[in-house]
């Protein structure tokens, strides 16, 4: 493979809530990953970034039980109800 990916998708954990959302956000960044995808179960987020111009711009978010569909997958809808885990 060469280059970078199309896509990195970072599930944060409270310990990693700081390098996701910076250090390997700036990493991705630098590196030319076209989109980055920002899973947090707590709040149950999904943010989604897309890189232009050499730097991440939020092209969607969504909470909850939202539907989103997302570039580079625009026909893909994901509900995000079904990313968190169902308590008991």
């Amino acid at each position: 493979m060469e280059g970078p990916p199309d896509l990195c998708v970072e599930v944060i954990s409270p310990s990693s809530s700081k390098i996701d959302r910076e250090d390997k956000l700036e990493q991705y960044q630098l590196g030319g990953v076209a989109h980055y995808w920002i899973v947090d179960p707590a709040p149950r987020t999904l943010e989604a970034y897309q890189l232009k111009k050499k730097a991440y711009t939020l092209i969607g978010k969504g909470q909850g039980s939202a539907k989103l569909k997302l570039p580079p997958f625009p026909d893909l809808e994901i509900p995000l109800q079904k990313l968190w885990r169902l308590k008991k």
